[in-house]
């Protein structure tokens, strides 16, 4: 199976470096996409990398760096491509996830929109109004929103389309690969201007097409949110465990700035079971 890594990094360039050698030795391939705003930090970098977007919370601009690094992998061609960031890291070995995934199936994390447990009425409202997160004025970002509100400009979602929204990071299959860079141009201009669409744009489509009973509603990410004290919790070695006996593919979040030793465990046991 050729499994390849999409890497969003913006910071901790020993830690990338370390990511990405650990995904070689998996026979996964790598590769990185370095935010902009933060290239002083390739120097450190040991591997290629693409720097080509400032990637900014919330805006388009996360969504951009993806489907560059997506298309540059289609080319390659995969038979599953995992979005991940530069602070994931991988929990099985090349065996066990090969299994995993043996299936076929595209792996996303998903709610079907409204979603109780996200605010602005369920979410909507993140693409009900134009958002601007990529412009680097808060207060013109704040103005431009309420100005909206103010006047009840409020836009609608396509018809026939029931909107979807979940975790930025994902597992998928050439095919919805393939698909995701066919559709994608024609969604840009809907979610172009809206907040956090790397949690909607990638769900609605697939969600809503051909594929969508493909679609697994598992991330085979293990991310904890509400344990703390981080939202998300950064891993410890408390946590190793739990971390090797969660079933999945990857885990979030990492800071491994100086002491490396929770990944060098991960990486004994995984190697020592497979």
């Amino acid at each position: 199976m050729k499994h390849t890594a999409l890497i969003l990094a913006h910071r901790y360039p020993r830690q990338l470096n370390r990511l990405v050698q650990r995904l070689q030795q998996l026979h996964i391939t790598p590769l990185v996409h370095v935010d902009a705003k933060q290239r002083a930090m390739t120097a450190a970098l040991e591997h290629p990398y693409i720097s080509c977007y400032k990637v900014n919370w919330g805006g388009y601009s996360t969504v951009a760096a993806f489907e560059l690094l997506l298309k540059n992998a289609v080319a390659q061609r995969a038979d599953y491509y995992s979005l991940i960031s530069g602070q994931c890291y991988p929990l099985m070995s090349r065996h066990s996830m090969e299994a995993t995934l043996s299936s076929g199936l595209n792996y996303l994390e998903y709610y079907a929109l409204p979603f109780a447990n996200w605010s602005g009425h369920g979410g909507l409202d993140r693409y009900a109004y134009l958002h601007f997160p990529d412009l680097p004025y808060p207060r013109l970002r704040d103005y431009l929103r309420q100005a909206q509100i103010r006047l009840g400009y409020r836009r609608q979602w396509p018809t026939g389309i029931q909107p979807y929204g979940g975790s930025d990071w994902f597992t998928i299959t050439h095919t919805a690969a393939e698909y995701l860079l066919l559709q994608m141009p024609k969604w840009k201009r809907f979610f172009r201007y809206t907040l956090l669409p790397s949690e909607a744009m990638v769900h609605t489509i697939l969600l809503n097409s051909p594929l969508a009973h493909t679609v697994a509603n598992n991330n085979l990410r293990m991310i904890e949110w509400h344990r703390g004290p981080e939202h998300p919790r950064t891993w410890r070695h408390e946590d190793l465990p739990l971390l090797l006996q969660s079933g999945k593919c990857f885990g979030r979040k990492f800071e491994a700035v100086q002491d490396m030793s929770l990944l060098d465990a991960i990486d004994k046991a995984v190697d020592k079971a497979a």
